[in-house]
């Protein structure tokens, strides 16, 4: 996700959590239906910690007796169909990443459970809770209007556990007490987020299934905002902000290029099938191609992925080329190249998705040391037709960025098409990524 969120603090989960959870596990394993989920409108809560709960909402309904669930999140809706139900207890698997609902239900309108996300290092499940019946997601006193308006575009800077900033571009709308909007850092944005004004104090929350989001801040009458912020598992930071109409981060295609704008790249993976695909292999040969650093993982390459797929579909025939190098946090090389299948399976993607390093920036870095760094999942790097470097974007700006969001596909959308009709170089002996295959087949293997 995006941010620096590897210094943080982790707390284990309480022996009735432990408890609950195998609990739940049992009662998967057993066989008869006791209970079934009642279908409308429910209420769900995660419980980050002791004081801070995540709440959102979420439809059930039934289309020939098979359930179906959708989370609402802001502006975007998460259809879930991997439904399962054994006895009392019923588990649900969010789409594309490797995250689930464990849960237990009570009385037909209350669950009780836990959601567990299996690629989050350390302290994955989250208690859970949900009622039956049509609710405000959020709890705004009546008596405290808002005396801010927030709206606009601000500077902000995350802290850290271990003190580095981290730059970000708050995005935020207003509407009476309701709360819109989104952070954008230099590796992605944070997705759709809600929630609310009262008085000088805000909150702002966002649960796509993968990530669970608080943002709390009070402002201040010089157009400051001294904030907190809650994710995952009792993880935690501060940050602080400043309106900015101005404000931009640093331009993306600027972060990260090629130390020597002469040399080539080269890959050489297997894809989930276990066969090798190499970028000398003849399908890429004279062809433009867009290598996409990803995780499985990462909303922000899920977002990307959809655009890449788009531009497959159009351009394909013009002589562009796509590959994913998927780096997952999975250490068992099996479940890596289940999470690898079910990335390409899930999002119907056209072009090959292969397992590469551990997820984590350096893994990349050291699959392509031609480059200056790697700092962001997605970073897309943009091959003429003799393998030559021309672009490389690091992060992306999705939806949840709005007027960002059209603007970056706008330019990906020129750049694409103009990568794939007009990179026609003057005819050449060879290909140089043959050339270059040899010296970098093993540093990327590595």
């Amino acid at each position: 996700p995006p941010g620096d969120r590897t210094n943080c603090v982790n707390s284990r989960p309480l022996m009735k959590n432990t408890l609950l959870f195998f609990l739940l596990i049992a009662g998967l394993c057993s066989q008869p239906v006791l209970a079934r989920i009642s279908p409308g409108s429910w209420r769900g809560a995660l419980q980050l910690n002791d004081s801070t709960d995540l709440p959102f909402l979420f439809e059930v309904r039934f289309e020939k007796d098979v359930p179906l669930i959708t989370i609402h999140n802001g502006k975007e809706d998460i259809l879930i169909s991997e439904i399962t139900q054994k006895g009392d207890s019923i588990s649900w698997k969010i789409p594309v990443v490797m995250a689930e609902f464990h849960c237990l239900i009570k009385n037909k309108q209350e669950l009780e459970g836990f959601w567990i996300n299996y690629e989050i290092e350390g302290v994955k499940r989250i208690r859970f809770t949900a009622t039956l019946g049509k609710q405000n997601r959020f709890v705004i006193p009546k008596t405290t209007l808002p005396q801010k308006n927030i709206a606009g575009n601000w500077k902000v800077i995350f802290k850290s556990a271990n003190k580095d900033s981290i730059p970000a571009q708050g995005i935020f709308s207003q509407e009476g007490s309701v709360l819109s909007g989104t952070f954008q850092t230099e590796r992605g944005d944070y997705r759709y987020m809600e929630g609310y004004v009262s008085g000088n104090r805000f909150r702002l929350m966002g649960f796509d299934g993968s990530h669970a989001f608080v943002f709390a801040g009070t402002v201040s009458d010089n157009e400051k905002i001294k904030g907190e912020f809650w994710f995952g598992a009792h993880n935690y930071l501060t940050w602080r902000a400043e309106k900015n109409a101005t404000y931009k981060l640093t331009d993306p295609q600027r972060i990260t290029f090629m130390i020597d704008t002469t040399d080539r790249v080269y890959f050489s993976f297997y894809n989930s099938e276990g066969q090798s695909v190499s970028l000398s292999d003849e399908r890429y040969m004279g062809k433009v191609v867009i290598i996409q650093l990803m995780g499985s993982w990462c909303p922000i390459c899920i977002d990307e992925s959809k655009t890449l797929k788009a531009f497959y579909t159009q351009y394909n025939a013009k002589g562009l080329e796509i590959v994913a190098l998927d780096y997952e946090k999975m250490r068992n090389p099996v479940k890596a190249r289940e999470n690898a299948k079910r990335f390409k399976t899930q999002l119907d993607l056209p072009y090959e998705v292969l397992i590469t390093g551990r997820g984590n920036y350096g893994s990349a870095h050291a699959n392509f040391p031609q480059l200056n760094n790697v700092t962001a999942f997605p970073t897309t790097l943009y091959l003429d037709k003799t393998g030559k470097v021309r672009n490389i974007y690091t992060g992306f700006s999705g939806p949840a960025t709005g007027a960002k969001y059209v603007s970056a596909l706008s330019a990906s959308a020129s750049k694409r098409a103009r990568a794939a009709t007009a990179w026609t170089p003057s005819p050449v002996v060879g290909d140089s990524r043959s050339r270059a295959s040899n010296g970098a087949a093993s540093r990327a293997a590595s």
